[in-house]
């Protein structure tokens, strides 16, 4: 804690957002941990206690980090919520400069564990958004539960709510500059290729590993996987040796054990 407070909190985050959030946010023994930790330039809008519930009793320092700079540092990150709003989250939560995250009036917006928003990723929640475990999303992608305008059906006679539903299950990856809109489902295990439009339940594929691309997006192949641990991902980019693919078994034994015992779903 001594090393948190005099190193890393003063040096290394937008010292005062990181201290207003946390304290603003959580009880005092809760903030004394700092969950939460801000990064660069930042708009903290409608902070209030509660609106933030941590999933795990045992979050640990920084295990929430706003505002992280990967490519650009003059971005600003925005974080609002509206009356009523709250945001349930887990560990290891990191969202990229320039993201633009509102959680309106009611609405409930849940993250697991692992998740990581990157640059300029635009999310509004006004209803019911579940986001799972290991999910990633690329840069500049859209989020939305809602149309924000209620639509008039002229031929059956009635209005049309804009409200829905968002859920993404877990271990999914959605690329750059897609958009998922309401009553959306993104199964676990799932790819959402760059510049998609999710806006509809695509659980229905019944595949693991599902690649989804298109206006709207479809299942164009199974059985396609992203591995999540970035340090295995990068040792075995390290072997392809300009070849546009890697047989399995062209893995070293200790490799195999290891991508095992951290891919057991496939």
């Amino acid at each position: 804690m001594l090393k948190l407070l005099f190193y890393e909190l003063p040096f290394k985050s937008n010292f005062i957002k990181t201290l207003y959030f946390n304290f603003r946010v959580f009880p005092f023994s809760v903030a004394m941990k700092f969950p939460v930790r801000v990064i660069g330039r930042a708009k903290l809008i409608g902070l209030r206690k509660g609106c933030v519930e941590l999933k795990h009793d045992d979050t640990p320092s920084f295990s929430i980090q706003l505002g992280v700079v990967a490519f650009d540092s003059t971005l600003t990150t925005q974080l609002k919520f509206s009356r009523g709003a709250t945001l349930s989250v887990g560990k290891n939560v990191r969202i990229h400069g320039g993201a633009n995250i509102s959680v309106n009036e009611n609405a409930k917006l849940t993250l697991g564990d692992d998740v990581l928003f990157n640059h300029n990723v635009f999310l509004a929640c006004s209803n019911e958004m579940t986001i799972g475990n290991h999910v990633r999303f690329g840069w500049n992608v859209q989020v939305t539960d809602s149309d924000f305008h209620v639509l008039y059906d002229s031929e059956k006679k009635e209005f049309l709510a804009p409200w829905g539903t968002v859920k993404i299950g877990d271990y999914v990856w959605i690329g750059n500059h897609s958009s998922i809109s309401k009553r959306s489902v993104v199964p676990s295990h799932s790819i959402v290729s760059s510049y998609s439009l999710v806006n509809k339940d695509l659980s229905g594929a019944g595949e693991s590993g599902c690649l989804f691309a298109g206006i709207p997006a479809k299942c164009k192949k199974s059985g396609i996987h992203r591995m999540f641990d970035a340090s295995l991902d990068k040792h075995i980019q390290g072997m392809f040796n300009g070849s546009p693919s890697l047989p399995f078994d062209a893995l070293d034994e200790e490799t195999k054990k290891k991508f095992q015992e951290l891919h057991y779903q496939y």
